[in-house]
Formats: structure tokens, C-alpha cells, sequence
């Protein structure tokens, strides 16, 4: 899964996370509707989006950082987004401990992704070292 985000600068950062498959819901894929029974509740959770529930607005933002602040094995480097627009000179940061995540939450991926394959093909790396904490 990756999370991208825009600091005061307007600079582009991101993060990459593997997941596989473990005993329990993941707290942080749970926050942003993966494996809800409605999987469109879950789509407009992750898109920041007002849900009604039983006549109760839910608006929820989700705080990567309360589950990430303690992954230290990393590596870094300047690189481009995976999708279009294709933007170069993001710093990228690429967790190498996998989180877990219930079978239910993994198999939810492909209901608010789609079916379809996003997965750009790999890229000349153009000199860039990765770095590691």
C-alpha cells in the first residue's frame, strides 16, 4: 500500500508498506474501511467523505503515524509516483517489515481498488542510491 502526502513546500513524499496475512484486523486498515461489510462505506472513509450511519455523520482522518513511528528497518530514495501524473523528485520511503492484516481486510483490497492492476512497470533508476536508516 502506498500513502502519499504534500509537506508545506509543496514537495511530494510517500510511503510504501507490505502487508501480509496475520491473526487479527489491521487497526489502521480497519480506520480506512478495509474489510467493512459495506465496502462502499469503507471507499468513502478512505476518500475523507462524510458517511451517514444510523442518521450520525462519521468523518474520519486517519493518523498513519500512530502506526508507523515505530518501523525502523527502511530505505529511502528520490523517485517518481507510481501513477499518473508520473511526478518525479519524491522522497519515497519503503518499509521493509511487513504489518499484518487479516485474510478478510487483504481480500477487501481488490472492492475499493478495483480489479484492475495499477502497477507501474519498473524504471531505470537513473543513479539513485537508496538509503537505509
Amino acid at each position: 500500500m502506498q500513502f502519499i502526502t504534500q509537506n508545506s513546500k509543496n514537495k511530494i513524499i510517500a510511503l510504501a508498506a507490505l502487508f501480509e496475512i496475520g491473526n487479527q484486523n489491521n487497526e489502521l486498515l480497519t480506520q480506512m474501511g478495509f474489510g467493512l461489510e459495506n465496502p462502499l462505506f469503507g471507499s468513502k472513509l478512505r476518500n475523507n467523505e462524510s458517511v451517514s450511519i444510523n442518521h450520525n455523520l462519521i468523518n474520519v482522518k486517519v493518523d498513519i503515524g500512530k502506526y508507523m513511528n515505530n518501523k525502523k528497518n527502511f530505505v529511502s530514495y528520490i523517485g517518481s509516483l507510481t501513477s499518473p501524473p508520473c511526478n518525479s523528485d519524491v522522497k519515497w520511503f519503503v518499509l521493509l517489515d511487513k504489518l499484518q492484516a487479516s485474510k478478510f481486510q487483504i481480500n477487501s483490497f481488490p472492492i475499493l481498488f478495483g480489479r484492475k492492476t495499477n502497477i507501474r512497470g519498473l524504471q531505470p533508476n537513473f543513479g539513485r542510491q537508496l538509503l537505509s536508516n
